[in-house]
């Protein structure tokens, strides 16, 4: 008999270590398997046990004690071809024979998996097979304990993760060969020459998952249901029975901070294990469209990754969209914060309908096509035990009951003023709340006619309260400025080591101030003379001036960074920012619009924050862009529309690199105009030539040849007529300009532009600098346009030659380097050469983009064309 559907899957680790051949890494081995499972056991997805001293006896019983549960069986430790060695109580006792195990596990019915981590056991699996297990993964070699380790360790991520069987060998496989490769054949006591010791038994298993386990395809948020969901159990089980019954999808309709998200996560987290896939997408965007076109994390899940030449943002979200449609089995889509621009045809229409998508949808606005589910303030009785939650201590019933009565029991605000009070109660105390909140006014009152004037009935009353508490709370002068950041950033989770990447040059700054503050007179001395420094200089320059007098290197960055994690978890616990659950912190939306009503943040404030952007922005030529810097462009777009009007150096820079993404990678050439545009606006007068010359290339790459030919023929005249023609700033701009020419196929003047143009710049800047790699690679295609393919394979195999040496093996330009190659190659008659060099680029495409990908049938194609090529030159010959 098989488990009924109520019964958990049985997971059995069991471990057997030998003192004679002591295996180190078992013991990791099993703390580390267990903590993976860790979250699933505590989903009720499944129930893992752990055997950490073996013995046949210990797991007999348990087998008997889960008679027809357990799924998989996990052994670690020595084997050989016959025997398995568990561990023995009494020295004369022989290992267990394979065949005496096999007639045991043909009794288990609902067995799945036998993995035997050991030496030389593909031998025994198929004794194992016949006696009814389905699948046995073993190996076919000697393994070395890290090995053996790290191989489990990415099989069973895959598994908890909601892969089956076989989905997760092939992934712990190739992940194994990525990351430990040369570490497993240096552990391997006698390789046999195989390539990769682990295999399946037999070559097709049983396509079993863990039952009710869904795949994620990005990140879904977590709550401590007992603790954080209160109040919400009604709603929690009509949102389960409408998303049952609906053939559209559910709008969760409420004020922000009410709770929509929070009862969201509270249905993927209790009920999402009946789904197979789900999807979580914030919105943080003005648009709906780039939010799903350029979220990171559903692409790779989806092997969907932004295709460089050929796509714009429209048909990448087409594409993504029709990608889930395509996702087998029953599925969940998550968009919370959703704006108006839902009910347009254009997005309305384009989300999953088909019978096997639920959509589940959370807003601030009332949206029509979707069944609503709407979520007022909390009843008094689940408004105490939320206050109760987060404040510990002493209180009068009556007048607490007079607070929440005054907040209207808004969620978000019971939370907040609990956790304010609980750190606060040595100068503030709940009768002194009640009286601030009940005053109903703000101290200025500019503000209070603002909100007034902005916000509708609830919404006023309920940041009213939020920002009198704001007032109360005594938040030192760090804790202020971290919140200015979050108060600008996007509201998703952000982790404490990618805040540290951001705001170094701050953190290390403060350090210094903390360091010299504690020092007597002369410290107070520095102290005065930095601030006053910092008046008129940027404390970036002021550490890049320390740094280099060697000052800097006296202090560790391991204390600024230890200080930003005081600062952070101090917000967290007074209830300013949400910690979730060590993988970062986000903030509330509504708590955004309180710091910034009730702060004034300026650039001064955001200058480490943007410094530290640009320099994720300029990034590492060898790295992949799409992974590098695409996930950041959301936090690029909300300093720089917030400090819109600003005209500092760095967001001068900043507004340019997001631009120049923006075409050149994202093909969003609206924003990219946009972008430059302002620039032009804001710029210095020594500066407008080259934001000119950018502007000339998005237009250029938007199909306006004759502006873009204008546009830069303007500047290279005026450029030449100012410093010359040997002069690398003409260089550059002649070569900006041949390339329009070829654009509008002048080829001929376009030749007679880029060849001395590249001379004067390979002079001044060396041959590997980007502007002249750059240049080289537009120059051979202007030489294969007048079919001088020689001359064009010697600038592309320099270039390729530099690629493979610095680049990253996935970079979707090494791809258009070895195309590009290939293509002279072809037309010299070289197919072989040609051949190879097609393969590679269709290998990296396809690790980009997928294998259906337009690029990867244009590819093959004319791999084809070469194939016949060499097969008539065999014919012939």
């Amino acid at each position: 008999m098989t488990p009924s559907p109520t019964q958990l899957p049985i997971i059995i680790l069991a471990f057997a270590n030998d003192d004679r051949r002591s295996l180190r890494n078992l013991d990791e081995e099993q703390k580390e398997l267990r903590q993976i499972f860790k979250q699933v056991e505590k989903e009720r997805k499944c129930k893992i046990l752990v055997l950490p001293a073996a013995t046949v006896q210990d797991v007999v019983q348990a087998f008997q004690e889960y008679r027809n549960q357990v799924a998989v069986f996990h052994y670690g430790g020595h084997t050989d071809e016959d025997e398995i060695f568990f561990r023995t109580i009494y020295p004369q006792k022989k290992p267990v024979k394979a065949d005496h195990l096999a007639e045991f596990f043909a009794l288990q019915d609902g067995l799945q998996l036998v993995f035997l981590n050991s030496c030389l056991s593909l031998q025994q699996a198929e004794k194992y097979s016949s006696g009814g297990v389905r699948t046995v993964l073993a190996t076919n070699d000697t393994i070395g304990d890290f090995a053996a380790r790290n191989f489990a360790k990415l099989f069973y991520t895959a598994i908890a993760s909601g892969s089956d069987i076989q989905e997760a060998y092939q992934e712990a496989e190739k992940s194994f060969q990525l990351q430990f490769d040369e570490v497993y054949r240096g552990l391997l006591f006698n390789p046999s020459g195989e390539l990769f010791p682990w295999k399946l038994y037999p070559d097709s298993p049983a396509s079993w998952r863990l039952p009710m386990t869904a795949r994620h395809l990005t990140r879904v948020p977590t709550l401590q249901l007992e603790k954080e969901f209160i109040g919400r159990e009604d709603e929690l089980l009509s949102l389960k029975k409408g998303l049952e019954n609906a053939t559209r999808g559910i709008l969760l309709n409420g004020l922000g901070g009410v709770g929509k998200t929070r009862l969201a996560t509270a249905y993927v987290q209790k009920y999402g294990h009946g789904y197979d896939h789900i999807a979580w997408i914030s919105q943080t965007e003005k648009q709906l469209i780039s939010t799903l076109a350029l979220n990171q994390e559903l692409a790779d899940t989806l092997n969907i990754p932004f295709e460089k030449e050929e796509e714009n943002l429209n048909d990448r979200f087409n594409r993504v969209l029709w990608k889930l449609q395509q996702l087998h089995g029953q599925n969940l889509l998550v968009i919370d914060n959703v704006q108006e621009e839902v009910n347009s045809k254009e997005i309305y229409e384009h989300l999953p309908a088909s019978s096997n998508w639920k959509v589940l949808l959370t807003s601030r606005l009332e949206l029509s096509g979707f069944e609503s589910i709407k979520l007022d303030s909390l009843n008094p009785l689940d408004g105490f035990t939320l206050f109760r939650t987060y404040f510990k201590g002493a209180y009068d019933e009556t007048t607490l009951k007079l607070l929440l009565e005054e907040i209207g029991y808004h969620t978000l605000s019971i939370e907040l003023l609990a956790r304010l009070l609980n750190k606060s109660s040595s100068y503030l105390s709940l009768p002194n709340l009640l009286e601030i909140i009940q005053q109903k006014k703000l101290k200025e009152v500019n503000l209070q006619e603002l909100i007034w004037t902005q916000h509708n009935k609830e919404e006023r009353s309920i940041l009213i309260h939020l920002m009198q508490a704001f007032e109360v709370s005594k938040l030192n002068k760090d804790e202020i400025w971290m919140l200015k950041q979050f108060a600008i950033l996007p509201p998703n989770n952000i982790s404490t080591a990618q805040l540290g990447s951001l705001l170094i040059d701050r953190l290390e700054f403060k350090f210094i101030e903390d360091q010299f503050s504690k020092k007597r007179w002369a410290g107070k001395l520095f102290i005065i003379g930095l601030q006053g420094l910092r008046s008129f200089v940027s404390e970036i320059l002021i550490l890049m001036f320390m740094r280099k007098l060697g000052y800097l290197s006296k202090f560790n960055k391991t204390e600024a960074l230890s200080k930003l994690n005081q600062i952070l978890s101090s917000l967290a616990t007074k209830g300013w920012l949400k910690d979730n659950d060590k993988s970062g912190f986000s903030i509330h939306r509504i708590i955004q619009q309180v710091v910034r009503y009730q702060l004034r943040i300026v650039y001064k404030d955001l200058e480490t924050l943007s410094a530290g952007l640009m320099n994720i922005m300029l990034g590492n030529p060898s790295e992949n862009p799409m992974r590098t810097i695409l996930p950041w462009v959301p936090h690029v777009e909300a300093v720089i529309t917030f400090l819109h009007k600003k005209n500092s150096f760095s967001l001068k820079w900043l507004r340019t690199l997001l631009a120049i993404f923006y075409h050149g990678r994202l093909q969003n050439y609206d924003r990219a105009k946009e972008l430059f545009e302002l620039n032009l606006k804001l710029t210095q007068k020594k500066y407008h030539d080259g934001f000119k010359a950018n502007l000339g290339e998005v237009y250029l790459r938007s199909g306006d040849h004759e502006k873009a030919l204008k546009m830069i023929t303007s500047i290279y005249q005026k450029r030449r007529r100012k410093y010359g023609i040997k002069s690398p700033l003409v260089a550059h701009i002649q070569c900006k300009l041949a390339w329009v020419y070829y654009e509008m196929s002048d080829f001929q003047k376009a030749v007679t532009l880029a060849e001395p143009g590249l001379e004067v710049l390979t002079k001044k800047l060396g041959k590997d600098s980007g502007s002249v790699r750059k240049f080289k690679s537009e120059l051979a295609l202007i030489y294969q346009a007048i079919h001088q393919y020689d001359r064009a394979l010697l600038l592309q195999e320099e270039l390729l030659e530099y690629e493979l040496k610095n680049y990253a093996p996935d970079h979707p330009d090494l791809a258009v380097g070895q195309a590009n190659t290939g293509v002279s190659y072809h037309r010299l008659g070289r197919y072989k050469e040609a051949a190879d060099s097609i393969d590679q680029a269709i290998g990296i495409v396809i690790q980009n983009y997928g294998p259906e990908h337009p690029t990867v049938i244009n590819l093959r194609n004319f791999s084809e064309l070469i194939e016949k090529d060499l097969k008539n030159i065999s014919q012939s010959e």
